[in-house]
């Protein structure tokens, strides 16, 4: 550039910076030949022309390069200046730029590079009056600011300005707020001003495909971005695609590459002023929602807003466009919400709902097409929809929904206070809906419900088959059994709760006595005695028998009751787990010490525990582990000792007999045996017989008293075989087995006799693990070397004991030392279970009935019964 040329150039800015007249032949001569050649090709013949000529304008001017583009930009920042318009003031309005709106500089930001928001940063930029005032040499001395940054600012300061010129010249005064419709940030590099521009800044509902596509071409920054964009929010014609798809199809790109490429749109798609053009859209989505009852299907509104027009078709599946458009705070500000179900739903839609769901039962049972009773009924979802409409249109309520949509009712089914089920396109009634498509036990509870009384498990299965084949009455009484809100009315009858009245009172006074009938001698009761107690008022209360009472009291449930099972009740203190009859009345014959007599026996079961007469005489006969003596009284084997010498003489003695006859009688042994069955404390025949079956049971055939016979080699089978099944269940069971358990898988499954499955624990192979349990050896892991250790633990407990001057140990203290045996895993050690152990070894006795006092067995003392030690503390 020549010093002739910067001459008249300085010449022409002093002539523009004095508002003199510029000789339009003149303006270009400080300009090279090429520059003025350009300027003339783009038809700039004055300065103002000059002026708002743009950085994209010369670059897309032919032979224009960055030198030349460089030389023409930097004449127009001589000739800018406060006076830069040839037009006096006082001819031409001047914008101003202050008090304008965050949203300009927003969408400035939005159309910037990050470089150059960056240098916005720097400058501290917070207005748009700042940001015209920018200048290239400040701006050149922020970070990683260089000329095209600078040249990028200074092209939407000049758009803005000649905008802002263009909007004063027509209407006279100067909006700022209407800067945001600016062609320069809506993405158009156009900077003259026209009406189109302004009519396409708001979004076209008549035409929505067609102005998404140009206002999406208007946000990115280049073609992949665009198709990304388009792609991933389904504007295209096909479904909304995957991140790895939309890579594939935009040039094979990485998946986090699409994602930001589809990030980049979003973001500047979320600027204010391009959400404000949105609007139109947003406002259009909220009356169709309203339309519809207040929710409306995300698929139904985007065919109904956006497959509008010209390219409707490409809109079909631009689900994920209205998915993006809910993120958007005008979409909140609209009123609506997208829920995870997918559906559109507007904030007014609750008064809508709970006024249609106010009218729905009355309006769906008038207007049921199929009616069997009022609780039994069903009406397809069309005449559904119908029927409210109307019902709401002649009660005049205010903002009553032109049309109802699937979710709007689906939101009225569940807000309505009676139940209703919807299936395939009917919409049926709680009651009717269980009895057609519920469960088995939903459908059983309805009908015996709809019964309205208690019915035997036979009438139930008649009426079941009336609405479903193929159920017989064993699946109906299974069904019956396990149902929640039933209860077991009598033997095979069932009541549904709701058609029976419990007297609460009643209930309160049974509760009461159960508790003061349950101390600490009985373990549990039987709600016989309470039926018994109470027999009058539970009559009057429509308690058929103490069945009902009871299924009546585990209704009630009382937090220091427990029922596990029909019909013993326990205390909830101290329970762990059911205790069979049998094992209750072993124990407390085995508590005793001594004989008990029948009469005595009777008076605990029936009296105390409250076992039914028939009840007694089946358990008494089955109890295991006892001697009956004479007068059929009893005693345990715990309380008994027999000396083995006596034994064997009576045994021979009745083999002989049996090998002359092949039978006899037992009263001809007591008869023969009498003095060595005195000696021996047998006190009669009875007594007799009942030993032999105790510690004789392979040696003779003793079925039925006072019969003894010999035992055959099938009869001698068949008893080894059960017993060792019972033994095999509980050793591959390889974990503690309670008695409940083998009575479910041995009694019930198998058919085994219960006194078999309770008399296992007296077998060498099986240990008593807790109380109502036991576990097999094989599953402890246990032999020899941890019986020894077990032993010589007990033996130190011992002698410390002895050290500290009493003359027995604790079971309690040997089960807190660290030093047992160990067990395998899941196993624990208990009191019980040592007690066993030590039993089985056969070096220490156990004494009382907690088990819980032992001492070996040979000692100084010579103490071998409970009763021994007990002297030896009381100083005798």
């Amino acid at each position: 550039m020549t010093r002739r040329s910067n001459r008249k150039r300085r010449e022409v800015a002093r002539k523009q910076d004095r508002c003199e007249p510029i000789d339009p032949d003149h303006l270009f001569d400080g300009l090279s030949v090429r520059a003025r050649n350009v300027l003339t090709a783009l038809g700039v013949e004055d300065c103002d022309s000059l002026l708002h000529l743009t950085h994209d304008q010369l670059a897309g001017a032919w032979s224009c390069g960055k030198k030349t583009s460089a030389e023409i930009e930097a004449f127009q920042a001589t000739l800018r200046g406060p006076h830069a318009s040839s037009t006096p003031d006082n001819q031409r309005p001047t914008p101003s730029f202050d008090n304008t709106p965050s949203e300009v500089l927003d969408a400035i930001r939005a159309v910037l590079s990050v470089r150059a928001n960056h240098v916005l940063e720097d400058m501290q930029v917070t207005t748009l009056k700042a940001f015209m005032l920018l200048e290239d040499g400040p701006m050149l001395k922020c970070r990683n600011c260089g000329r095209k940054t600078v040249r990028e600012i200074q092209s939407i300061q000049s758009h803005l300005q000649t905008y802002a010129a263009s909007l004063a010249d027509n209407s006279g005064l100067f909006d700022p707020s209407e800067l945001v419709s600016a062609p320069c940030l809506l993405g158009s590099s156009v900077p003259q001003h026209s009406s189109s521009d302004t009519d396409d800044f708001l979004a076209d509902t008549a035409q929505p495909a067609v102005w998404l596509r140009r206002w999406v071409h208007s946000l990115a920054r280049s073609k992949r971005q665009e198709r990304a964009f388009l792609l991933r929010k389904g504007m295209l014609g096909f479904a909304p695609m995957t991140l790895d798809l939309v890579g594939e199809q935009v040039g094979g790109v990485t998946r986090e590459r699409a994602r930001q490429m589809d990030k980049a749109v979003e973001e500047r798609a979320m600027a204010p002023h391009q959400q404000q053009r949105l609007r139109p859209l947003i406002e259009k989505a909220a009356h169709l929602v309203q339309h519809y009852g207040g929710m409306l299907e995300i698929k139904t509104l985007t065919r109904e807003l956006l497959c509008k027009g010209e390219q409707s078709e490409q809109m079909r599946f631009a689900y994920g466009l209205v998915e993006f458009m809910a993120t958007l705070s005008e979409w909140e500000g609209a009123g609506l919400q997208l829920n995870q179900d997918g559906v559109v739903s507007h904030k007014d839609c609750g008064e809508n709902t709970r006024r249609l769901a106010d009218i729905l039962e009355h309006t769906a049972l008038d207007k049921a097409n199929e009616r069997h009773s009022d609780r039994l009924w069903s009406i397809s979802r069309a005449a559904l929809k119908s029927a409210l409409l109307a019902k709401s249109h002649s009660y005049g309520a205010p903002q009553t929904p032109q049309a109802l949509s699937d979710p709007a009712l689906n939101a009225v089914l569940k807000a309505a206070k009676c139940s209703m089920k919807t299936e395939e396109d009917r919409v049926y009634s709680a009651d009717l809906w269980k009895l057609r498509f519920g469960n088995i036990v939903q459908m059983t509870e309805t009908v015996l419900q709809q019964m309205g009384r208690p019915a035997h498990f036979s009438e139930v299965a008649s009426e079941i088959r009336k609405w479903r084949s193929g159920f017989t009455d064993n699946n109906t009484h299974a069904t019956l059994d396990r149902a929640k809100h039933l209860l077991l009315w009598d033997l095979g009858t069932f009541v549904h709760h709701d058609n029976i009245v419990v007297p609460l009172s009643l209930i309160h006074d049974v509760e009461e006595w159960l508790l003061e009938m349950l101390d600490d001698e009985v373990p549990f009761v039987s709600v016989n005695g309470a039926f018994l107690r109470f027999h009058s008022r539970c009559t009057r209360a429509g308690f058929p028998s103490d069945v009902a009472l009871y299924s009546c009291l585990r209704r009630s449930a009382h937090p220091d009751l427990v029922y596990p099972r029909l019909p013993c009740v326990y205390r909830r203190e101290g329970f762990t787990e059911r205790l069979p009859m049998l094992l209750a009345l072993e124990t407390f014959l085995r508590d005793a010490g001594g004989p008990v007599s029948q009469d005595e026996f009777r008076d605990f079961a029936v009296n105390r525990l409250f076992l039914k007469d028939y009840q007694f005489g089946q358990l008494s006969q089955r109890i295991t582990n006892v001697i009956r003596t004479a007068g059929w009284g009893y005693i345990h084997l715990d309380n008994f000792e027999l000396d083995e010498s006596f034994l064997q003489t009576i045994v021979q003695h009745t083999e002989q007999l049996l090998v002359q006859e092949g039978h006899c009688s037992v009263d001809k042994v007591y008869c023969d045996k009498r003095v060595t069955c005195l000696a021996a404390s047998i006190d009669g025949s009875v007594m007799l017989y009942s030993i032999l079956q105790a510690f004789a049971p392979d040696a003779f055939s003793l079925t039925r008293y006072p019969r003894i016979a010999c035992r055959s080699e099938k009869e001698e089978s068949g008893r080894q075989t059960i017993r060792m099944r019972v033994l095999d269940f509980v050793r591959v069971a390889h974990a503690p087995c309670t008695y409940e358990t083998l009575e479910e898988q041995l009694v019930k499954r198998l058919g085994y006799k219960e006194q078999q499955i309770y008399s296992v624990v007296r077998e060498p192979d099986v240990c008593l693990y807790h109380p109502g349990c036991v576990v097999h050896m094989d599953a402890l892991g246990w032999n020899q070397v941890k019986q020894g250790e077990l032993e010589c633990q007990a033996a130190k407990a011992f002698n410390a004991a002895r050290k500290a001057g009493r003359h027995f140990a604790r079971i309690s203290h040997l089960l807190e030392m660290a030093s047992l045996p160990a067990l395998p895993s899941g196993l624990h050690w208990s009191r019980p279970l040592i007690a066993d152990l030590l039993t089985k070894g056969e070096r220490f006795l156990v004494l009382g009935n907690s088990r819980e006092v032992y001492l070996p067995r040979e000692n100084d003392l010579e103490l071998h019964t409970l009763q021994d030690l007990v002297a030896v503390a009381a100083g005798r």
